[in-house]
C-alpha cells in the first residue's frame, strides 16, 4: 500500500476511537438501586421527595414515604393544577392553591397514612401517598 492511503486509513482509526470514547463519557453513570438522580440535561428527572405535574397528570401517581418526609409538587404544564386531599384530612394533609408552571407546593407529612388527593380543576388527575413509620 501507498503511503497516504495507509495515513488516511490511521487518520480513520483515530477518530473513531475518538468517537468511541467521547460517546462511552456521556452516558449515564451508574446508581445505586432506589436512588434517583438528576441529571443537568433532564430537568423532568423528579428526585425522592418530589412529584411533578406533566401531561395533566401526577409523577409519580404513588409514592411511599417515611413519617416526617416533606414532599414537594412542581406545576410543569401550562395549565394551572393544585394538589387537593380527596377528603379531609385535617393538619395531616393541606390542599396547594393553584399553581402556574414552574410553581411548586412543599408539604410535610407527619402522620402515618394513605392519603389520595387530585387536581380540583382535572379530577382525573389523582395520585396517593402512603405515609409509614
Amino acid at each position: 500500500m501507498k503511503k497516504p492511503t495507509i495515513l488516511i486509513i490511521a487518520i480513520i482509526a483515530v477518530l473513531g476511537l475518538v468517537g468511541l470514547v467521547i460517546s462511552s463519557s456521556k452516558s449515564k453513570s451508574p446508581t445505586l438501586q432506589g436512588q434517583t438522580t438528576t441529571t443537568s440535561d433532564n430537568k423532568d428527572v423528579a428526585k425522592a421527595n418530589e412529584i411533578f405535574i406533566k401531561n395533566f397528570s401526577f409523577n409519580p401517581s404513588k409514592l411511599t414515604i417515611k413519617k416526617g418526609t416533606a414532599l414537594t409538587w412542581t406545576n410543569k404544564d401550562d395549565a394551572h393544577h393544585d394538589v387537593s386531599p380527596d377528603k379531609d384530612f385535617g393538619d395531616a394533609f393541606k390542599p396547594s392553591e393553584l399553581m402556574a408552571k414552574g410553581q411548586s407546593y412543599s408539604f410535610t407529612f407527619n402522620t402515618p397514612g394513605t392519603y389520595s388527593y387530585h387536581c380540583t380543576p382535572h379530577p382525573y388527575m389523582k395520585a396517593t401517598i402512603e405515609v409509614t413509620e
